[in-house]
Formats: C-alpha cells, structure tokens, sequence
C-alpha cells in the first residue's frame, strides 16, 4: 500500500496510537508498504506491540498505607496485543489469490 496521511491517522486509531507515542511516521509507512491492506498492517503493528510489552519489566503494583494497587501485568497487555493482531488479520481484505481467485484460507 502506499501511505498517505488519512492511511497514517486511521492505523494509529487502529493501533490505540492516537499520541504517536509507540510508532513514528516512518513507522507506519514501513508498516503500509508491506501490508497488503489497512488491518494487515495494524495486524502486523499489534504484533510489535506485543513484543514490545514482552519485554517491559515494569512493577505492575504499588502500595500505599494498608491499600495495595495492581496494574495489568505485561503479559495480560502482551497477550491483548496479541488478540487484536489476529482480529485485524482476520478482517483483513487482500487473502484472495489471483491464481485460484478466491480466499486462500481454504482449509485443505
């Protein structure tokens, strides 16, 4: 695909990117070019997400006084990141093959 700027703001909704915190323009026109379509390439941009998360040690709990606080651990944020990689892979709208013309998730 090639990217232009409506493409660039409508992967970083589907990414949860509205700030531009995770992914730089460059970015996301690296993602675009390879994609074959919108949700391949937030399929692909949720995957990096994941293995981003992976790798955060961040302490997911505090405490103060008697009262102890817990965020979503790594792995839980990890392994929704993961989740919506494969919603977005499975909307996505360029799995017909020009050979047999039809979906190439054919189950064989």
């Amino acid at each position: 695909m090639i990217p232009t700027v409506s493409l660039k703001t409508k992967l970083r909704m589907l990414l949860n990117d509205k700030d531009g915190k995770t992914f730089t323009d460059n970015e996301l026109d690296s993602l675009l070019n390879d994609a074959d379509c919108i949700y391949c390439a937030a399929s692909e941009g949720w995957t990096i997400k994941a293995s981003m998360q992976e790798n955060n040690d961040t302490p997911n709990q505090y405490q103060v006084g008697q009262e102890r606080y817990q965020y979503s651990t790594s792995v839980d944020i990890a392994n929704l990141a993961y989740k919506n990689a494969e919603k977005y892979k499975g909307m996505c709208t360029g799995r017909v093959s020009i050979v047999l013309n039809t979906d190439v998730d054919v189950g064989l």
